[in-house]
């Protein structure tokens, strides 16, 4: 798992990603929809993804 230091899990968020990880038979990876402080859906993350899988992978 890869966190931020100022990432806020809901109390039954890492529960829920777990118990959908282990209902499949074929999944390798679990990606999760970020929230900035307002609610709203962080878009930030999604249009730097690529950039945060060439530093994974490296």
């Amino acid at each position: 798992m890869f966190l931020n230091p100022d990432t806020i899990l809901p109390e039954d968020g890492l529960e829920k990603c777990l118990r959908f990880f282990d209902q499949q038979n074929n999944i390798g990876a679990l990606g999760v929809k970020m929230i900035d402080g307002s609610g709203n859906f962080y878009r930030k993350v999604k249009e730097g993804f690529h950039l945060h899988w060439l530093r994974f992978v490296k």
